[in-house]
């Protein structure tokens, strides 16, 4: 059981500090979406695990009640939206367009098949102008298509219209055997083009526990490949493991008591 905290007082302005803070929430909105990525770690390409999901979804009021009203009580100031796929959610702009009510900035994550234009230009007006969109490019080159089930020119021409529009960009390189070889190549186009980004670590999630025996890398990846990649780019951020807990599992780690467990080990 997580210890709880209460808030001191700040000695300078009298009001409440928080011992811990966060600034971002990431938030798996849906399990939704439009591709079927083999490695999805939110395991959006099972079928019943989706079907299941989605009637357990918090709708568009349960969202604003138990998340944007609150997540300011820890920190929060970013909420990335993601899935699955955010964007097929028929409230999505909705969802913004209240976080922005409460003062949160927006991050979209998307698989970018769906971002159209007119679909950026609604975020934006949306978010109130601080919207960031953030696609996956595994392989500048494109030599690992499969483990996005999407092409890579899908996220460019996403990226593209963001630089038009003048809407801030972001790219997350998953880091894993599929693409150590291509890592330099992938952050030096990122850095030419002025987009920020962050580095993966490919993990055992989802239907990625599938593959984490031919996908997972080795000591020897990461002295070989990996890190002189990010000794040569190190203005990247660097995301991480454990990285996220999916809901089924915290349910069954937990023994279905939520807010005050976190499993250590999962």
């Amino acid at each position: 059981m997580s210890e709880r905290r209460e808030p001191s007082t700040c000695p300078l302005s009298g009001e409440p500090s928080r011992r811990y803070s966060f600034d971002t929430l990431f938030f798996e909105a849906t399990r939704r979406c439009n591709l079927s990525c083999p490695m999805c770690m939110a395991s959006s390409n099972d079928r019943d695990l989706v079907a299941e999901s989605s009637r357990q979804e918090l709708d568009v009021d349960e969202i604003e009640r138990y998340i944007l009203q609150t997540a300011k009580d820890i920190g929060i100031r970013i909420i990335t939206w993601s899935g699955g796929e955010f964007i097929v959610r028929r409230d999505a702009v909705e969802l913004v367009r209240r976080a922005t009510h409460y003062g949160y900035e927006s991050t979209i994550c998307t698989n970018a098949t769906l971002m159209t234009r007119e679909k950026i230009e609604e975020l934006r007006e949306a978010s109130g102008g601080t919207l960031v969109v953030a696609v996956g490019i595994n392989s500048i080159d494109d030599e690992n298509t499969w483990t996005r089930d999407a092409d890579c020119e899908d996220s460019l021409k996403v990226l593209e219209l963001c630089r038009e529009l003048d809407v801030r960009r972001h790219v997350v390189v998953n880091v894993g055997k599929h693409n150590a070889e291509d890592l330099d190549r992938t952050f030096q186009w990122l850095e030419a083009q002025g987009i920020p980004f962050n580095r993966s670590p490919y993990t055992a999630r989802g239907s990625g526990r599938a593959y984490w025996d031919e996908l997972s890398f080795s000591r020897e990846d990461m002295a070989s490949s990996i890190h002189p990649a990010l000794r040569k780019h190190p203005d990247g951020y660097i995301s991480c493991t454990p990285f996220f807990l999916a809901p089924e599992l915290h349910e069954r780690v937990s023994g279905g008591t939520r807010n005050v467990t976190v499993p250590q080990n999962p």
